[in-house]
């Protein structure tokens, strides 16, 4: 059988996690758009016996490639994409190549998919945990740092991919079926991408694309705008925070996490209280997780275990330390206005705030009810600064374009029965390959400076 001629474009997670499953396989080259290659990155290409091309030299080649192979930070719009559209080579996404390769090797595995612009990582984590609860096989993956490529290598007959997917993810989805499928909700972001809320919100929408007779749909109650009624065989569910008669998972008038798969009788899982990770915003998340699992057949005295004993994810209003009566989170995490509003609302002040790094092209004035009334200090970092100045600079701050020097900048400020909070609102790709280690650096320089006072 001849080799197929790959081109990957994009050398992120996403890029080498095809790398890795193709190699030995295909003829791969890869591309970015974005970046050159380290020069440990270049070892691993010659290993892996993989070429690499400039993005110019790629697109004058382009017609020696049988398929090209697209990470999610890559836009359609590149060139590179542009020209195999034009000449009819065909354009997968990641999480539709990987989507194709699990339906061969195992095509009864479960694909549990979520999408929203907020709470994603906890809902698909959180889900992983419930099913893995239940004495079934589960893998979180895509959106939330594992490329859905990389698990099928940890995947089986009947595993369950517990799937987070990204507008940008989305974007290039065309056979991708989800046996369920949840839209969280939705608030500006991405707007340098996708210029409208209409194209952010059809492109989310993207993910019930493709759902038949049997498969499960589920979004919030009373938001019409993120939910589809389209195939009427379809099963709909839906989360909400007040009580509601139709099936799904729900808080009645007392706190209590419901569940009715029915429509008819209801049963209590546990009490919000109950639950360890704070805010509201989790218990919405924790509504549309117990409802996934719940519709695969997950029993609730299981889900109630996981969720007495469920902490949370990390970089999400992670407590890091508490010394001197100084609290530090790190809500690396929060790279959209919404998130990082989230995390103030569920916050006691005073607050020690550093917003910043790449600016995505939402306003930062819903943040300022909050940030007059429970932050003390507020510093401005990254390449957002000019923005945020713009719409939160009548309010007291500080500006220090490095991440490092503002950290420091801040745990100077901070006093007993103060927090100081990374809450970004901002992408980290100015300073840091991703949020994780901006979270990463900001809790060791949090610990360095606990140890230096001890």
């Amino acid at each position: 059988m001849p080799q197929i001629n790959t081109i990957i474009v994009g050398a992120g997670k996403s890029g080498f996690a095809v790398i890795r499953f193709l190699a030995g396989q295909d003829r791969i080259t890869l591309t970015d758009t974005f970046r050159s290659l380290d020069s440990q990155e270049m070892t691993l290409l010659a290993q892996l016996k993989v070429e690499y091309l400039p993005e110019e030299q790629a697109v004058k080649q382009i017609n020696e490639f049988d398929r090209l192979i697209l990470s999610p930070g890559v836009p359609l719009s590149s060139p590179i994409v542009q020209e195999a559209l034009n000449r009819g080579i065909p354009v997968l996404g990641e999480i539709e190549f990987a989507f194709l390769e699990s339906k061969k090797r195992f095509p009864q595995s479960k694909v549990l998919a979520i999408t929203g612009t907020n709470g994603k990582s906890t809902t698909t984590h959180l889900l992983s945990d419930l099913i893995k609860g239940g004495g079934r096989h589960a893998i979180a993956c895509g959106n939330i740092g594992i490329p859905f490529t990389d698990a099928l290598g940890q995947a089986g007959p009947d595993s369950y991919f517990c799937l987070e997917v990204s507008s940008y993810q989305l974007e290039t989805v065309s056979t991708l079926r989800a046996d369920v499928a949840t839209f969280l909700n939705l608030t500006p972001d991405h707007l340098a991408r996708h210029k409208t809320m209409d194209n952010y919100r059809n492109a989310k929408l993207r993910i019930f694309n493709n759902q038949k007779d049997g498969d499960i749909r589920i979004s919030p109650y009373g938001k019409p705008e993120i939910s589809r009624r389209d195939q009427m065989e379809v099963l709909n569910l839906f989360f909400s925070l007040t009580p509601m008669d139709l099936p799904g998972c729900f808080l009645d008038n007392k706190g209590n996490i419901c569940l009715n798969l029915s429509g008819n009788s209801s049963e209590i899982i546990l009490h919000k209280d109950q639950l360890l990770i704070p805010g509201q915003h989790n218990i919405e998340n924790t509504l549309a997780a117990c409802l996934m699992a719940a519709a695969v057949g997950i029993g609730i005295d299981s889900i109630r275990k996981t969720l007495e004993r469920y902490e949370g994810l990390k970089h999400r209003l992670s407590i890091v330390a508490q010394h001197d009566g100084i609290r530090f989170i790190n809500d690396s995490k929060a790279t959209n206005v919404d998130s990082t509003y989230v995390a103030l609302d569920a916050l006691c002040g005073p607050i020690i705030l550093l917003l910043g790094g790449t600016h995505k092209g939402a306003s930062y004035k819903p943040l300022i009810p909050l940030l007059r009334d429970k932050v003390s200090h507020l510093i401005f970092m990254g390449e957002a600064i000019p923005s945020l100045k713009a719409d939160l600079g009548l309010l007291p701050h500080e500006s220090i374009p490095d991440f490092h020097v503002a950290v420091d900048r801040a745990l100077h400020l901070a006093e007993a029965g103060s927090t100081v909070l990374l809450s970004p609102a901002c992408a980290s790709f100015d300073q840091f390959r991703d949020f994780e280690a901006r979270g990463e650096a900001f809790e060791a320089i949090v610990r360095s400076w606990i140890a230096n006072r001890a």
